[in-house]
Order: structure tokens, then sequence, then C-alpha cells
């Protein structure tokens, strides 16, 4: 493909809720590589972190025979490190939430 035609595998968005916690929304648009994150987060002292995940392979679908093929699970891989780091890897093909939840 032409590189003018190529779109990013990543892509994120940050919100802030009434509470002060911060959701993260981020994609890997990418058919076949994870990627690691290390997200360091500016002005805050995480206090934890729990995400969900929704991922399966690209042509995956639900039906009525098969409901259940693409859902949302837990995702419990995320490691917070110092009191404003996240480290984690995102698999190919997915779409992640973290709610991270500041002091």
């Amino acid at each position: 493909l032409e590189e003018e035609y190529m779109v990013p595998n990543l892509n994120e968005s940050v919100s802030k809720d009434k509470e002060g916690n911060l959701h993260i929304t981020i994609n890997n648009l990418s058919l076949e590589d994870s990627e690691f994150i290390e997200g360091v987060l500016a002005d805050v002292k995480i206090q934890s972190v729990e995400a969900e995940i929704l991922t399966q392979k690209m042509d995956a679908y639900n039906d009525f025979e098969h409901p259940d093929v693409v859902k949302k699970q837990e995702f419990n891989d995320i490691k917070i490190n110092g009191d404003n780091r996240i480290e984690f890897t995102i698999p190919p093909c997915s779409v992640m939430h973290i709610k991270v939840v500041t002091e």
C-alpha cells in the first residue's frame, strides 16, 4: 500500500470522569502484531487499574448459532510501575478499555 493511505495500527482516546478516574480506550488494528505499551500518566498517582478487552480474529463474528465468538473479557495483564506508569501488551485485532483509579 502507498504510505499516504496507511493508518496507524494504534489509536487511543483518554477521558476523565467526574470522580477523577481516567478512562483509556486503545485499539490495535494490526492483523498479526501485538504491541507493547508503556504509558506515563502525568500529574496523577495510580491507585488501581481495571481493564476489559474485545479481541478475536479479523474475520470473527457473532450470529444466532454462535452468539459468543466475539465477546468482552477481563484483561488482567496490566502492570502498575511506580506511581504513574502502566505497562501491557495489546494483542492484534483488539479494543481495550482501561479504567485508572487515581488518588
